[in-house]
């Protein structure tokens, strides 16, 4: 079970204020899970740590998964807690 996990990343997130809070975290702390989860771990999104973990077949180990989240959530992308596709995703 998950509740409102980043499962595909902070792309396309629409709160600035968070953005701006990742960045901020980015520059003082460069941690590199910061990185990964807003993929400027590369500059190839091919060779980011999400694509690659994208490429696992890890959910196969998984007999049931379920994803909890919320529209309302202000911290984490509503089609990234859910592993859907981003409808803003789809233009690019």
């Amino acid at each position: 079970m998950s509740i409102s996990g980043p499962h595909l990343g902070y792309w396309y997130n629409s709160n600035s204020l968070f953005n701006s809070g990742l960045w901020l975290l980015k520059k003082l702390k460069n941690a590199q899970c910061i990185h990964q989860l807003t993929f400027s771990d590369d500059q190839d999104p091919h060779n980011t740590y999400f694509y690659k973990l994208c490429k696992l077949k890890t959910l196969e180990n998984f007999k049931n998964i379920i994803l909890l989240s919320s529209p309302q959530d202000g911290y984490v992308p509503y089609h990234s807690a859910r592993m859907e596709l981003c409808p803003a995703a789809s233009s690019d």
